[in-house]
C-alpha cells in the first residue's frame, strides 16, 4: 500500500510532519504485530477444530496513509488481483506473492496440486476478497470526527487455499497539517494457509453458501450506509459546501458496494446456473448416478462450465 500523493509531498516539507508520520508509522508497526498475533490463534482454532493438517503459503502486512481530500481504495485493489494473477500464473515462491518464499517445498507442490480449482474459481475468488476488503475500508470514506474500527475475518477460497484477514482503521484529525481534513490510518495483515483435507471438503455447494452470505453482509452495508447519510447530511443541513461534499462521499461509498455486490451476483449465478443445470439434466433422480460421469457435457457447458459441472458432479457422488 503506502501514502497518498499530498502526504508524500507535505513529509518532503515539513519536519514536525514527517515526526508526526513516523509515530503514525510506529503505532501501525505496533498494530500489525498485534493483530498477526490474533490471526495466529485464529488459524490455530480454525484447524484444530476442523481436524485438518495445514501449512502457511504466505502473507504479509502492510500500512496505508490517506489524507481524505485523495481517498481511494485502488492500492489495495491492486494488491490483491496482482496476488490473485501471481497464483494462477504459478509464480511461486515468489516476491510476487509476498511470504512464499518462506513456504515448505512440500506446501508450494501442494498448492499447485490443487491449481486448477484455483484457476478456474479466479474471477469468484477476487470479486469475494475485493468486497471484503472494500466493505470494511469503504466505512472510512467519509468522516467527520476521529475514529478506529478493527475486524478479523476468515474465508475458504478454493483448492485448499484459505484467507486469514485482519483489518484495522483510524482516522485524525490534524488542522495543523491539512485545513479541515483528516488523516486515515489503515493496517491489513492477511495470511493463507493451504491444507490438502480442507480441499477435498469444501465442495462448490458450500463456496456458493458462504457466498450467498457475503452478498447478504454487503447487502446490509448498503443498507448502513444508506441510513449514516441521512443521518449525517440532516446535520449538515445548514452547510450547503460541506452537505453537497458529503453527499459525494457518500454516493461514491454506495456506488463501490453496489459495484462489488453486483460483481459477486455475477460471478455467484455463474456457478449457481450450472449447479441447477447438473442437476435439472445430468444428476436426474431415479437415474444411476454412476453414468453422471460418462454423460457428454459439451452438449450442454461450455469449457468452463463443463469444468465446475465435472468437479460438482464428482463431489456429488462422494458424498
Amino acid at each position: 500500500m503506502g501514502k497518498s500523493p499530498s502526504i508524500e509531498e507535505k513529509e518532503k516539507e515539513d519536519r514536525k510532519f514527517r515526526e508526526y508520520m513516523d509515530k503514525l508509522a510506529a503505532e501501525s508497526k505496533a498494530k500489525e504485530a498485534e493483530m498477526l498475533k490474533e490471526i495466529t490463534a485464529l488459524v490455530a482454532e480454525h484447524y484444530t477444530k476442523s481436524g485438518w493438517k495445514y501449512a502457511r503459503f504466505f502473507g504479509d502486512r502492510r500500512s496505508d496513509y490517506q489524507n481524505y481530500a485523495e481517498w481511494s481504495l485502488k492500492s489495495v485493489t491492486n494488491i490483491i488481483h496482482h496476488i490473485g494473477r501471481a497464483i494462477t500464473a504459478g509464480k511461486f515462491p515468489s516476491p510476487d506473492i509476498p511470504g512464499s518464499e518462506d513456504a515448505k517445498p512440500e506446501t508450494n507442490k501442494e498448492v499447485k496440486d490443487y491449481l486448477p480449482s484455483f484457476i478456474d474459481d479466479i474471477n469468484l475468488t477476487l470479486a469475494r476478497v475485493v468486497a471484503l476488503l472494500d466493505g470494511f475500508l469503504t466505512q472510512f470514506a467519509s468522516t467527520s470526527s476521529a475514529t478506529q474500527k478493527s475486524i478479523f475475518q476468515d474465508m475458504p477460497l478454493s483448492g485448499g487455499l484459505h484467507l486469514f484477514l485482519a483489518q484495522n482503521g483510524s482516522v485524525y484529525r490534524e488542522k495543523q497539517f491539512f485545513t479541515n481534513s483528516f488523516i486515515g490510518s489503515f493496517q491489513i495483515v492477511f495470511e493463507v494457509y493451504m491444507s490438502v483435507e480442507e480441499a477435498r471438503a469444501i465442495s462448490i455447494q458450500q463456496i456458493l453458501k458462504t457466498t450467498q452470505k457475503e452478498i447478504e453482509i454487503i447487502n446490509d452495508l448498503i443498507i448502513w450506509i444508506r441510513t449514516e447519510q441521512s443521518k449525517t447530511l440532516k446535520e449538515l443541513i445548514k452547510d450547503p459546501a460541506a452537505y453537497k461534499q458529503t453527499k459525494k462521499d457518500f454516493d461514491d461509498m454506495l456506488a463501490l458496494e453496489r459495484e462489488d455486490r453486483d460483481r459477486l451476483v455475477k460471478e455467484y449465478d455463474k456457478y449457481k446456473d450450472v449447479v441447477d443445470a447438473v442437476h435439472r439434466l445430468v444428476l436426474i433422480d431415479g437415474a444411476d448416478p454412476k453414468l453422471a460421469l460418462d454423460f457428454d457435457l459439451s452438449t450442454i457447458f461450455d469449457e468452463w462450465e463443463a469444468r465446475i459441472a465435472t468437479r460438482h458432479i464428482r463431489e456429488q457422488l462422494a458424498a
